[in-house]
C-alpha cells in the first residue's frame, strides 16, 4: 500500500504511515474545493483497491478512509488528525465496505 500511495504522491512530504494500515495523505490548496477533494480520494481509492497480485495470489485490499479539511475540521495539524481518525473510526463502524469519506 505504502509504494502504491508513494507512486500517486511522488512528493513524499505529503505520506505519513501512523502505524498499522492507517496512512495519512496531505493535499495542500489555497481553498477548499470539495469536487478536488473527492476527486483526490477517489482516485486514491481507485489506486489503494486494484487487486495486489503477489506470488501466483489475488489480493483484494479493503479501504475505509477518514477526511478532515482544513480550515473546517480545523486550524492545526493535531486537530486535523484528530477528526479525520473520527471519521475514519465512523466509516470503519459503517456498512459501506469500500469508503467513507466523512468531516466533523
Amino acid at each position: 500500500m505504502a509504494d502504491r500511495l508513494k507512486a500517486h504522491f511522488p512528493d513524499t512530504e505529503q505520506l505519513a504511515h501512523l502505524g498499522g494500515g492507517t496512512f495519512v495523505c496531505v493535499n495542500a490548496s489555497s481553498a477548499r474545493a470539495d469536487t478536488e477533494t473527492r476527486t483526490l480520494h477517489d482516485d486514491v481509492t481507485r489506486r489503494l483497491c486494484a487487486v495486489l497480485q503477489r506470488r501466483c495470489r489475488e489480493i483484494v485490499a479493503e479501504i475505509k478512509s477518514g477526511v478532515a479539511c482544513y480550515p473546517d475540521d480545523g486550524h492545526e495539524a493535531h486537530e486535523l488528525v484528530q477528526n479525520a481518525e473520527a471519521a475514519l473510526k465512523e466509516a470503519k463502524t459503517s456498512a459501506n465496505a469500500i469508503c467513507i469519506t466523512a468531516s466533523r
